[in-house]
């Protein structure tokens, strides 16, 4: 169940925030990174939407590949509908394929740490109108399907290493996205090994998160259950406005990268989660 672990003074609300920073893997990638231009109320992934996600389109007469909003781009799209003079700035270094500890390698290593962090002159983000999302464990569920709680330890202390990185420079909003249950997709991993090792991800996701806000209690941490959801909308694809007969070629790019129809259920759910957390009052945490 998504929930809000701790909402404190740094929490701006959904209509404040004006800086998203994104890791993760294919689910959330959109080509990204920081060699690119800069994101710009022009163009606030800092390539053109959608730019390259796992959402493609393949022509069968031509060839040609096209590709679609993930919920990233859904996401960034809403907001700036609703705001469009104050526009909202994404930066997502989510790469596709990655695990815990390329994400903490690439990701917050060499891309978030030494170009955003120091908040340069075209990011100058702040406490309390930036938000941390992370979207990350599918893979790494995937590529050991005999996970356990002792041996997923690893992977968890990388990926809150990581999230300490961002608190020191500065991270006081964070929200964690949980693995969707993988084994259920079209093409996912069928066996009972894959379930137990999709299952046992996430109770330890929320219990590290749940230390982590422990630990640092000027921070808002955030857990969205994408177990939830996904689970709602292959059982009953009518509660999320789709029709019962949805087939799951409407939902599933190759039977295990969910479409852009999915991407934009998971941005219109995320939003409303974010809409039921109102701003606190001013941010006077010690961030650097």
């Amino acid at each position: 169940m998504s929930s809000a672990i701790r909402v404190t003074a740094c929490w701006p609300g959904l209509d404040n925030i004006k800086h998203l920073v994104v890791f993760g893997d294919s689910f959330s990638a959109v080509g990204y990174s920081s060699k690119e231009e800069h994101p710009s109320p022009e163009h606030p992934l800092g390539i053109e939407i959608p730019g390259l996600t796992s959402c493609e389109c393949v022509d069968e007469t031509t060839g040609e590949v096209t590709f679609e909003p993930n919920w990233v781009g859904h996401l960034v799209q809403s907001v700036n509908e609703m705001r469009p003079q104050n526009s909202l700035l994404v930066y997502d270094y989510a790469v596709s394929g990655d695990t815990v500890a390329r994400m903490k390698l690439w990701q917050v290593k060499k891309e978030f740490l030494p170009y955003l962090a120091p908040r340069p002159e075209w990011a100058p983000w702040t406490p309390s109108d930036t938000l941390f999302m992370t979207w990350i464990g599918i893979n790494d569920c995937t590529y050991n399907l005999r996970l356990q709680p002792s041996s997923i330890d690893p992977s968890f202390d990388d990926l809150f290493k990581s999230q300490e990185s961002m608190y020191a420079a500065g991270a006081r909003n964070f929200c964690f996205i949980d693995v969707p249950p993988v084994h259920t997709f079209p093409k996912g991993p069928k066996t009972s090994r894959a379930k137990d090792a999709y299952a046992a991800w996430n109770p330890m996701l929320r219990r590290r998160a749940e230390q982590f806000s422990e630990a640092h209690q000027d921070a808002t941490v955030l857990v969205f259950s994408s177990w939830d959801l996904f689970n709602r909308v292959l059982s009953d694809p009518h509660s999320v406005g789709l029709p019962q007969s949805t087939d799951w070629e409407t939902l599933f790019v190759d039977g295990f990268h969910p479409s852009s129809v999915l991407h934009r259920i998971v941005s219109q759910e995320i939003l409303e989660f974010f809409s039921n957390h109102v701003r606190h009052d001013l941010c006077t945490s010690g961030a650097p």
